[in-house]
């Protein structure tokens, strides 16, 4: 985590009622780490726990005065999924709750990064607020150096609880496959496995001389605490079983530094932000012996996007580009979907090619997919 010298407090006067009662709501900032804090969140050194195996965390904090104190836990996308304290009363000290992992309807939450924030109220109606995503999180890890071994395996350090983007592709051509897309993960070594495939398993690349890699990092905020071991449900499915609203999004006021650092624009992004696309032949092809459809002239694709990832395209500048075995074809500015991409496959030698569609959003997101087909003669032959 970012570690501050400083501790700051922002001041807004509120007035309540006809008798203009002042209210100071104080907004905590930065805090040197194990600083002895009169009041707000505290620092741990445990930045993961597996609640699928009935392990709990505890979030400290401290109060200065009697005060009624909530906490509650907050998703990357600024849900509260967890009371944990609703206007508890405590006297002037140190404490800890803890959290089972749970949302507030007893489902063990989805593998992600979940962030804790803490409000006090006086007897006098004044209120600190300490939430960490105000001044941390999203603080670039600059020169992520990484290594692979084999030509599956990456590793690289990261020195605080972070999100990590890796994505593989080629060389002048599509990226392939996003790896591990803004995943959080603990500080220390990482290592990431992948099978060498593309998104949708129909290419082994990873034995390609022109392969290129793409591996960087930013900070979660400070008592972010990653939950992992949830095997039955993702992020985006435990969303969509809530029926939680997609955060909107305003690219224009994304922050790209605070306190002199630089900040990534992901960290201002809802967790989705990345349509999922598709390809494939607008009419039923002829399959070949090996079950790759036939194609002898013109290939006619359909590029889709799943209408619920729509709203992702609508809120950014896109491009669209078409691959041939990794060649760049062509590309499209914008569009609708689902859109047609007609290629001329008749100079494609006989034999087995795949077409890949890239779409690369101005606002940090790239998607592709992959189709393998077959070139044959006029009369259907590969001979």
């Amino acid at each position: 985590m970012s570690r501050g010298i400083r501790w700051f407090v922002f001041v807004v006067v509120a007035c309540m009622c006809a008798n203009t009662v002042h209210a100071e709501i104080r907004y905590l900032e930065i805090a040197p780490e194990n600083s002895m804090k009169p009041i707000g969140l505290l620092w741990s050194d445990v930045e993961e726990f597996n609640p699928s195996l009935r392990k709990t965390h505890d979030f400290a904090f401290a109060t200065d005065n009697d005060t009624q104190v909530s906490l509650v836990i907050k998703s990357a996308d600024g849900d509260v999924i967890r009371r944990l304290l609703d206007e508890k009363p405590y006297q002037s000290g140190r404490y800890a709750v803890t959290w089972d992992g749970k949302d507030d309807q007893g489902v063990v939450v989805p593998d992600e990064a979940w962030t804790p924030v803490f409000e006090a109220t006086y007897a006098n109606e004044d209120v600190v607020i300490d939430d960490p995503t105000r001044y941390s999180g999203g603080e670039i890890i600059a020169d992520l150096a990484w290594t692979i071994r084999g030509r599956t395996e990456l590793s690289f350090n990261v020195p605080y609880a972070s999100r990590v983007l890796v994505r593989s592709g080629v060389d002048e051509g599509p990226m392939m496959r996003a790896i591990r897309r803004w995943e959080p993960v603990a500080s220390g070594k990482v290592v990431v496995r992948w099978d060498g495939y593309d998104a949708d398993q129909v290419e082994y690349f990873a034995d390609r001389d022109d392969r290129w890699f793409v591996v960087m990092a930013y900070q979660l905020p400070q008592f972010t605490i990653i939950s992992t071991g949830n095997n039955k449900r993702d992020y985006r499915q435990y969303r969509v079983h809530k029926k939680l609203p997609e955060p909107e999004v305003n690219l224009t006021a994304i922050q790209l530094q605070r306190n002199g650092q630089r900040l990534s624009r992901d960290f201002f992004l809802p967790r989705s932000f990345e349509p999922r696309v598709s390809i494939e032949f607008v009419e039923q092809q002829t399959t070949s012996v090996s079950g790759l459809p036939q194609v002898s002239g013109e290939a006619i694709f359909k590029i889709n996007v799943p209408v619920e990832d729509r709203w992702v395209l609508d809120s950014s500048f896109y491009e669209t580009g078409f691959y041939v075995n990794y060649e760049f074809q062509s590309e499209e500015e914008q569009g609708f979907v689902p859109m047609i991409w007609q290629y001329d496959a008749s100079n494609l030698p006989i034999g087995r090619h795949i077409a890949t569609v890239q779409l690369f959003g101005f606002g940090g997101f790239i998607s592709s997919a992959t189709i393998a087909f077959e070139i044959v003669q006029a009369n259907g032959s590969t001979d």
